[in-house]
């Protein structure tokens, strides 16, 4: 019982370790979104005053739009760490 008990614990906290982790990867992704969106803002100003490319441009665009989907997918990964966690603990309130 002892043994079992524990590895209840373990995966408990392995879990509870790793929604942390992504937690922490969402708010960093957060941080470098808004910064990618205000460089995208300040290149759309440029590319209308035509000081850069088009080319700058879009890869200023396919950045942000990487970060934003990036984003997504850490979120779905805790989504589906929780799932996970609720098949393994199906009656943990």
């Amino acid at each position: 019982l002892m043994n079992s008990e524990t590895e209840l614990v373990s995966t408990h906290t392995s879990f509870a370790r790793q929604i942390s982790y992504l937690n922490d990867v969402v708010k960093a992704q957060r941080i470098s979104s808004a910064q990618l969106e205000k460089r995208l803002r300040l290149m759309r100003r440029k590319y209308e005053q035509a000081r850069v490319s088009v080319n700058d441009l879009v890869q200023d665009q396919d950045a942000y739009l990487s970060s934003e989907l990036t984003t997504i997918d850490v979120r779905l990964q805790i989504i589906n760490t929780l799932f996970d966690y609720l098949v393994v603990f199906p009656e943990t309130p």
